[in-house]
């Protein structure tokens, strides 16, 4: 066999294995994101198509990853990518296919209106959304509460009150994760209690009006009192969902998380409102905190690869899969056809609270470029770090 016919038999054989394979890059890896990620993959698999997975431990080791993949010339047929505007830098580079560039788009038209327009830059559908989420919740132990008895509290006041109360009986109060993105979470929380979505754009652009410099000492003064909590009271934990778990478990009161933890007690068998309280952060009533999950199909020129992006477009649309995968994670459903009776108390909560568009805080990464918002959370986060060290 010559080398050409040799090269042309390697390529053919290579596409031909290609053919209904899905390779996904993503960063989930807790139990309720692998179980909610299954719900997908499942159902690939269950139409004959091969699943093939690459987790990394956080969005940058997947950035990292996936950039050397594009590089090379091979990269993944999906991959989970952090909503920001850097996405449509990647269409106009050819990198990140725009969804209206699939077959058939017609599973878009299933996308909340909203949602929709946030995963839209210069008229281009960036990525598919697949779950709506909220960072501004707070997730209580129910018998610890009810032992005490005391509801969520309203207020950062109420909460330190109630909060030191339980610790001088010895029990625990606030878990939360090693991974600095945990503390810079609580603050974050904080400057949107105290100061809404004015005060998080504009710590974001590095310019604070004088109007939102008592907002801002009100937050720092609550997170050095959380920081004294924690030093006093509170339970280090390893990971985000380990503190999720102490809090399941009693070592700890309350998480402050994005509702995704409300899935690590789903996948673990509790029942909200019986095992564990969940409620919007103290002060942030009426306000949420939105952060999309996000997958893009990287531009290929192989039709199969375009075909399976396609399928996995309309699988992650569904709506039967879109309320169980929600359920798992945590989430909200992106699409328009999953009635809010079908959701559970949290989720009834969430999606009341995200209808109020006066109330809507983008996060951090959706309102800016990923370097800028980068070197905001590594300066924040230094001074969070000293804090909590102090």
């Amino acid at each position: 066999m010559t080398f050409i016919l040799l090269a042309f038999y390697l390529v053919s054989v290579a596409h031909t294995a290609r053919a209904n394979v899905a390779e996904v890059m993503h960063y989930w890896i807790s139990p309720s994101e692998a179980s909610a990620f299954s719900v997908f993959s499942d159902a690939f698999q269950i139409q004959g198509g091969t699943w093939v997975e690459s987790a990394f431990e956080g969005s940058r080791a997947l950035t990292d990853a996936a950039y050397a993949r594009i590089a090379d010339g091979f990269p993944p047929t999906v991959m989970q990518w952090l909503l920001s505007p850097e996405l449509s830098d990647l269409i106009d580079a050819g990198v990140v296919r725009p969804l209206s560039d699939l077959v058939d788009t017609d599973a878009l038209s299933r996308i909340d209106p909203r949602v929709l327009d946030l995963v839209t830059f210069n008229d281009r559908v960036a990525g598919v959304p697949v779950g709506l989420h909220g960072e501004n919740w707070a997730f209580y132990n129910a018998e610890i509460m009810e032992r005490f008895g005391f509801e969520p509290p309203s207020n950062w006041t109420m909460f330190f009150e109630q909060m030191e109360h339980i610790a001088e009986t010895g029990t625990g109060t606030v878990a939360i994760g090693e991974a600095y993105w945990n503390r810079l979470h609580v603050f974050k929380t904080m400057l949107v209690s105290e100061g809404g979505a004015e005060l998080t754009q504009a710590m974001i652009k590095g310019r604070v009006p004088e109007t939102m410099v008592d907002p801002l000492e009100s937050a720092l003064a609550h997170f050095i009192r959380f920081r004294d909590l924690f030093a006093t009271s509170g339970v280090r934990s390893s990971a985000w969902n380990d503190a999720t778990a102490a809090v399941m478990e009693g070592a700890a009161t309350v998480q402050i998380m994005g509702d995704w933890a409300k899935g690590e007690f789903i996948v673990a068998g509790r029942t909200p409102g019986e095992d564990f309280i969940c409620a919007l952060a103290p002060g942030t009533e009426g306000r949420y905190i939105i952060v999309i999950d996000t997958f893009v199909f990287p531009n290929t020129s192989l039709p199969e690869d375009r075909e399976t992006q396609q399928t996995l477009l309309e699988i992650m649309l569904t709506p039967q899969l879109q309320s169980e995968f929600s359920r798992r994670k945590g989430a909200i459903p992106v699409v328009n056809d999953v009635l809010p009776n079908d959701l559970d108390t949290c989720g009834q909560l969430g999606y009341a609270t995200f209808q109020d568009e006066a109330g809507l805080v983008h996060t951090f990464s959706q309102g800016s470029t990923p370097a800028l918002v980068r070197i905001f959370e590594d300066i924040i986060n230094r001074q969070i770090m000293d804090l909590l060290k102090t």
